[in-house]
C-alpha cells in the first residue's frame, strides 16, 4: 500500500481543508514531516489510519475528539486518502460522528459517522462496517497491525529495548500471537492428568473384576492353584492380575472337563427316555383312535342329511349359470338405451343454442349499422381538436410573459426585505461582537484547571476499570465455586447410588450361587450320596433361598453396577480438573488485589468502587465545566475575528441590495408591458392553457371512445355470424346420430327377448331375479363342495379307524412308571451340570473382561508416558533437560529473527561496532529474552540499559526496523510500501544522524517511502523532501516542499 493523495478537513489541529499529495515524492525516497511542537505532525499518519480503518494511532479518540476546535460550524470533518495497492489505485471516504451546532436555534445536532470505498473498477462500499472490513481484506492486515507496520513511534520501540524478559514477553506475545502455544502447555498438562485417572479407574475395575472370581471345589489334597493366585493378587497388587488370568483360564478347563462328562450321561439317559416316550405314545394313540371311531359311527344320520341339501344347490346353480350367459347382452341392451337418450337430450339442447345464435346475429347487425352512421361527427371532432393544438404555443407565451412578471414583482419584494434585513443585521452583530469581548475576558485560566482535572480522571478511570475487573473475577470464583458444592453433592449421590448399586450385586451373586446348592441340596435323599462329596448322611443342606436371582437378573445388576461406576469416574474427573481452574483464578486475584493495595474481599474491593467512582463522577463535573470555559474561550478569538469579517460583508451586502433595488423596479415595468401584449391573442371562452388542454383531451376521449365502440360493433357481427354457423351444423349432426342409435335400439330389444324365451325365462323381471353376483354362484358352489367333502372324509375316517385298531388294545401303566424313574435320575445329573455351567459361564465372563482391562490398562500406560513426555516438556519441567516452555521457545524464535534483522541495520549504523544479542545463559528459565548488546571495541557483552542515549537511539530504531520486517514476512501476502518514523533523532551527533539516514535510504530500495516525523533542526539540511506544519491561532497548515 503507498498513498498517493490524503485529504483532511477539520481534522485535529487542522482547521480547514489540508492536502498531502504524496505523488510529488516520485512514490520512493525519504521525505520529513517537520514543524512545532503539537502542530499536527503525527495526525497525518493518524489521518492515513483513520481513513484506512475507521481508527487514529490512538484508538481512544472518538468522532468529537477528531474533529478540530478550529474549525468553523459549517465546515465537515473527514479523511479522504487515495492510494495504490498491487498497481490498483482506490479511494477511502470517513467522516467520523460529532456534535455540530444547529444552523437554527440553539443546540447541537449530531452528525452520523459516513464511510465509503471506491474500487477501480467502480464499485462502491459505503457501510462503515462493511469498509472496514473490506479494507482489511484488500491489505491483508487490520488497524493494530497496519500502525506496527508503519509507524515507528516515540518512545515505544525504546521501551522495547530496555523492557526486562517478562515485559519483552508480554510485547512479544500480543503481536505474534503465540497465545496458542501456552494453551497447549495446559491442554498437555490437563490431558496427563486425565490419562493418569484413566489409569487408575481401569485398574480398579481389574481388582473389582477378580473379586468377582468363584473359585471351584477342589477335592484333591493339593491346594487350589487360582486360591493361590487371588492371595497373591490380593497381598501384591494389580500387577499380578495376569498370573490370575492364567490360573483362572485352568479352573474354568477342569470345570468344563467335568461338565462335558455329566452330559454324556445325560445324553444316555436322554435318549432311554425318549424310546420309552415313543413306545408310550403309541400306546396312547391306540386308545385315541378307538374312542374317535365309535363317535364317527354315531354321525351317520347327519351325513345323509348332507347329501340331500348338495342335491339342491347343484340344480340351483345350473338355472343361475344361464342367467349369466344371457349378462353381456343384457349389458349391451341397456348400454344402447342410455346412448339414445343421450343423443335425443343433445339434440334439444342444440336447438334451443341455434334459436339464441340467430337472435344475437340480428342484434349485432343492427347495432355496426348504427355506427356507421356516427362516422362524420368523429371527423367534426377531429377537426376541431387539430385547431386548438395550433394554439397551444400562444399559451405557453402567455404562460412565460406572466412568469417573468411574477418573478420581477417577487425579486422586488425580496429586495426591500433584504435591505430590512441587512440593517438589523449590521446593527445585531455589532451587539454581539461587545458581547463576546466581554465574554473572552472573564474565562482567563481556565484551559490549566481543566488540564489538571482530566490527568486526575485518567487516573481514576484506570482504577475503576481494574477495581471492576477484580469484582467481575470475584463473581465469577464465587460462581464456580458455587458449581463445584452443587457438583461435589451430586458427585457423593452418584457415590451412594454405585455402593447402593455393587452392594446390590454382590449380594444377588451370592444369592445366585447358594440356589444352586439349594436346588441340589433339594434333590438329596437320606441314605444316597451326595454327588459333590460322596457323602450318604446330610446332617445340614443347603437351604434354597425364597427369592433368588437368575443369570439374566444377575447380569442386569452387573451393567447397572458399572454403568454407575463409570459415571462416578467421569463425575470425579470433572471436579478435580474445575478445582485447579477455580485455584488458578484465585491466586490471580490475590495477585491482582494486593497489587491495588487492597485484600481479595468483595465488601472492600466494592467499597473502594464506589469511593473512588463518586470521586471520578465529582471530577468529571468540575472536568467538563472546565473544558466548556476552556474550550468556549479557545473559540472567542476566531469568533471574534468572524464576527468583525462578519459585520463588513453585512455592511457590503446592504448597499449591494439597494443598488439592486432599483434596476428592479424598471424590470416589473418591462414584464408588465409583454404580458399584456402576449393575453390580446388568446380566444375569451378559453383563457388558459388548461382550459385549452382539457378541451382538447376531452375532445380526444370523444374520439376515442367513438372509435372503440365502432371496433366492439364490428367485431361482435363477425363473432355472432361464426357462431350461428357452428350451431346449425352441430344441430344437423346430433339429429342424425339420435335417429341412427334408437333404429339400432329397437333391433337388440328384438334379439333379447327371443333369446331369453330361449333359456326359459318368461320376461325381463325373471331374468333380472337370476342375475345375482358371480360371488353368490361361487359361494354357493363352494358350499355344497364342503359338504360333498364333508361326506366324503367321514366315510374314509371311519374305513381308515377300522383298519388302523383292528386286533389291537394299549397297555400304560408298567410303561409310566420306568420313565419316571429314568427323568429322576436326569433331573438330579442336570442339577449338577447347571451349577458347572453358571460356574463356567460367570469365569469366562471375569476372564474375558479381565483380558480386556489389562489390554486397555497397558495401552493407557502406554498413552500415559508419551503425554507425560509431551507434558514436561512443553511445560518446561522435563529433567535432565533445558527447562524452557514451549512459548518461550516460540518467543525466543522469534527474538532471534528480529535480531538478526536489526544487526544489519545497527551494524550501519555504529559503523560495525555494536550488535544485539539475547541472553543464551537464560535459556534454562523463564528469563530467555533477555538483551545484551555485544562491544566490539572490546570484543564484551553488557547490558543494552549501559549505552548512550544516541546509542539507545540507534538500537532501538534498528530493533523496530527488525520486528517491523519479521512481522510484515509472518503476515504472508502483505504490501505495505510506506513507513512513519517518530521523533529521537535529536539525541544523535552528526555523524551518527548520516548513519541513521544512510540506513533509511537504504530501507527506501527503489519503490519505498519512508516519513520521518521530527523537529530537528539538522534533518532539514539533510532531507529535500518535506510536509512543513505551522501552528496558528486559527489552526495548523501545511506544504510540501520538494528538491
Amino acid at each position: 500500500m503507498k498513498p498517493i493523495k490524503l485529504t483532511l478537513s477539520a481534522f485535529g489541529p487542522y482547521a480547514g481543508v489540508q492536502t498531502v499529495d504524496f505523488t510529488c515524492f516520485n512514490g520512493r525516497g525519504l521525505f520529513l514531516i517537520t514543524g512545532d511542537t503539537g502542530a499536527g505532525k503525527t495526525t497525518i499518519f493518524d489521518g492515513i489510519s483513520y481513513a484506512l480503518f475507521g481508527e487514529a494511532s490512538g484508538s481512544t479518540r472518538g468522532g468529537d475528539g477528531l474533529r478540530s476546535d478550529f474549525a468553523p460550524h459549517d465546515t465537515v470533518t473527514y479523511a479522504e486518502l487515495e492510494f495504490e495497492h498491487r498497481g490498483q489505485v482506490y479511494r477511502v471516504y470517513r467522516r467520523p460522528e460529532y456534535l455540530s451546532p444547529k444552523v437554527r436555534g440553539e443546540g447541537f445536532t449530531k452528525k452520523p459517522a459516513v464511510a465509503e470505498l471506491y474500487y477501480p473498477d467502480g464499485r462502491t462500499v459505503t457501510k462503515i462496517g462493511e469498509v472496514t472490513k473490506a479494507v482489511n481484506d484488500l491489505l491483508r492486515i487490520n488497524q493494530q497491525q497496519f500502525k506496527q507496520l508503519c509507524m515507528l513511534a516515540q518512545g515505544e520501540f525504546m521501551k522495547l529495548l530496555l523492557a526486562d524478559s517478562k515485559n519483552r514477553a508480554e510485547i512479544f506475545s500480543d503481536i505474534f500471537n503465540t497465545g496458542i502455544f501456552r494453551r497447549i502447555q495446559q491442554e498437555l498438562s490437563i490431558e496427563m492428568r486425565t490419562q493418569s485417572d484413566a489409569l487408575s479407574a481401569a485398574n480398579a475395575h481389574i481388582l473389582d473384576n477378580c473379586h468377582r472370581i468363584a473359585v471351584g471345589e477342589d477335592l484333591s489334597e493339593s491346594p487350589n492353584p487360582l486360591a493361590a493366585a487371588l492371595e497373591t493378587l490380593n497381598r501384591d497388587g494389580v500387577h499380578t492380575a495376569p498370573l490370575v488370568c492364567e490360573q483362572l483360564e485352568w479352573q474354568i478347563n477342569q470345570d468344563a472337563n467335568a461338565w462335558d462328562a455329566i452330559n454324556k450321561r445325560l445324553d444316555k439317559l436322554d435318549k432311554q427316555s425318549r424310546e420309552l416316550a415313543v413306545t408310550l405314545a403309541t400306546a396312547k394313540e391306540t386308545e385315541k383312535k378307538l374312542s374317535e371311531l365309535q363317535a364317527q359311527r354315531e354321525r351317520s344320520a347327519e351325513i345323509e342329511q348332507n347329501k340331500q341339501e348338495v342335491a339342491r344347490i347343484r340344480t340351483q346353480i345350473t338355472v343361475l349359470e344361464h342367467a349369466r350367459g344371457l349378462a353381456a347382452d343384457y349389458a349391451v341392451l341397456n348400454d344402447a338405451r342410455h346412448r339414445v337418450e343421450q343423443y335425443r337430450t343433445q339434440a334439444q339442447h342444440l336447438a334451443q343454442q341455434l334459436s339464441v345464435c340467430k337472435q344475437e346475429a340480428k342484434q349485432a347487425q343492427k347495432a355496426f349499422d348504427e355506427q356507421q352512421k356516427l362516422q362524420p361527427q368523429k371527423q367534426k371532432l377531429e377537426q376541431e381538436r387539430i385547431k386548438l393544438l395550433n394554439l397551444l404555443p400562444q399559451y405557453e407565451l402567455l404562460a412565460a410573459q406572466r412568469e417573468k412578471l411574477a418573478n420581477a414583482n417577487r425579486q422586488l419584494s425580496n429586495s426591500e426585505a433584504a435591505i430590512e434585513d441587512g440593517k438589523s443585521r449590521v446593527q445585531q452583530i455589532t451587539e454581539q461582537y461587545s458581547q463576546i469581548e466581554r465574554e473572552y475576558n472573564a474565562l482567563d485560566g481556565a484551559d490549566g484547571e481543566y488540564q489538571q482535572l482530566s490527568s486526575l480522571g485518567r487516573e481514576l478511570e484506570a482504577r475503576i476499570r481494574e477495581l471492576s475487573e477484580l469484582i467481575k473475577l470475584l463473581g465469577t470464583h464465587r460462581k464456580q465455586q458455587q458449581v463445584i458444592a452443587q457438583k461435589q453433592s451430586e458427585f457423593e449421590l452418584l457415590s451412594a447410588d454405585y455402593s447402593q448399586a455393587k452392594v446390590a450385586y454382590d449380594k444377588a451373586e451370592i444369592d445366585f450361587f447358594c440356589a444352586q446348592a439349594g436346588l441340589l441340596a433339594a434333590r438329596l435323599a437320606e441314605g444316597s450320596a451326595c454327588p459333590v462329596c460322596g457323602s450318604k448322611a446330610h446332617p445340614s443342606p443347603a437351604v434354597l433361598p425364597e427369592s433368588a436371582p437368575d443369570q439374566t437378573q444377575l447380569e442386569r445388576l452387573k451393567a447397572d453396577r458399572d454403568a454407575k461406576s463409570a459415571v462416578c469416574m467421569d463425575a470425579a474427573q470433572w471436579l478435580e480438573k474445575k478445582r485447579s481452574t477455580t485455584d488458578s483464578l484465585w491466586d490471580e486475584l490475590t495477585r491482582r488485589s494486593a497489587a491495588a493495595g487492597l485484600a481479595a474481599d468483595p465488601e472492600v474491593i466494592n467499597a473502594a468502587l464506589n469511593d473512588t467512582s463518586n470521586q471520578k463522577e465529582e471530577n468529571s463535573k468540575a472536568a467538563a465545566t472546565a473544558l466548556q470555559k476552556a474550550e468556549t474561550r479557545r473559540k472567542l478569538p476566531a469568533l471574534m475575528s468572524d464576527i468583525r469579517d462578519k459585520l463588513q460583508q453585512a455592511t457590503n451586502v446592504l448597499t449591494q441590495q439597494q443598488d439592486k433595488h432599483s434596476a428592479l423596479t424598471a424590470a416589473v415595468s418591462a414584464a408588465l408591458a409583454g404580458e399584456q401584449a402576449a393575453a390580446a391573442a388568446i380566444p375569451a371562452e378559453l383563457p388558459s392553457m388548461d382550459s385549452a388542454n382539457h378541451q382538447i383531451a376531452t375532445f380526444a376521449n370523444q374520439i376515442n371512445i367513438m372509435n372503440q365502440e365502432y371496433d366492439a360493433a364490428r367485431d361482435s357481427r363477425e363473432q355472432t355470424a361464426r357462431r350461428l354457423g357452428s350451431s346449425t351444423e352441430l344441430f344437423k349432426n346430433a339429429r342424425l346420430s339420435y335417429e341412427d342409435a334408437a333404429q339400432h335400439l329397437t333391433e337388440l330389444e328384438h334379439a333379447f327377448s327371443d333369446r331369453m324365451h330361449q333359456l326359459g325365462f318368461d320376461d325381463e323381471p325373471a331374468f333380472e331375479a337370476a342375475l345375482l353376483p358371480p360371488t353368490e354362484i361361487t359361494a354357493l358352489r363352494q358350499k355344497a363342495d364342503a359338504l360333498d367333502a364333508l361326506c366324503r372324509i367321514w366315510k374314509e375316517t371311519v374305513q381308515r379307524l377300522e383298519k388302523e385298531t383292528e386286533g389291537k388294545a394299549a397297555e400304560t401303566t408298567s410303561l409310566i412308571k420306568k420313565l419316571e424313574e429314568i427323568e429322576d435320575l436326569s433331573a438330579r445329573l442336570r442339577e449338577e451340570s447347571g451349577q458347572l455351567r453358571a460356574r463356567v459361564g460367570s469365569n469366562s465372563r471375569i476372564l474375558e473382561e479381565l483380558r480386556t482391562k489389562l489390554a486397555e490398562a497397558s495401552g493407557l500406560e502406554q498413552e500415559l508416558l508419551c503425554v507425560k513426555l509431551l507434558s514436561d516438556t512443553a511445560n518446561g519441567t522435563l529433567s535432565g533437560k533445558k527447562r524452557m516452555k514451549l512459548e518461550f521457545y516460540v518467543l525466543a524464535a522469534y527474538f532471534d529473527r528480529i535480531l538478526a534483522e536489526a544487526n544489519r541495520r545497527l551494524s550501519r549504523m555504529t559503523y560495525g561496532r555494536f550488535e544485539l544479542l539475547r541472553r543464551e545463559d537464560d535459556a534454562l528459565s523463564d528469563r530467555g529474552l533477555e538483551l545484551d548488546v555485544l562491544d566490539h571495541n572490546t570484543g564484551k557483552p553488557r547490558s543494552v540499559k549501559t549505552l548512550s542515549g544516541g546509542e539507545k537511539f540507534k538500537a532501538s530504531l534498528a530493533l523496530a526496523l527488525g520486528l517491523s520486517d519479521i512481522i510484515q514476512r509472518r503476515a504472508g501476502g502483505v504490501s505495505i510500501d510506506t513507513m512513519f518514523v517518530d521523533e529521537g533523532f535529536g539525541s544523535l551527533d552528526v555523524q551518527s544522524l548520516d548513519a541513521a539516514i544512510n540506513t533509511l535510504n537504504e530501507l527506501t530500495g527503489s519503490d519505498r517511502l519512508v516519513g520521518i516525523i521530527s523537529h530537528v533542526g539538522e534533518l532539514r539540511d539533510r532531507i529535500a523532501n518535506q510536509i512543513i506544519v505551522q501552528k496558528t491561532p486559527k489552526g495548523s497548515t501545511l506544504k510540501v516542499n520538494i528538491d
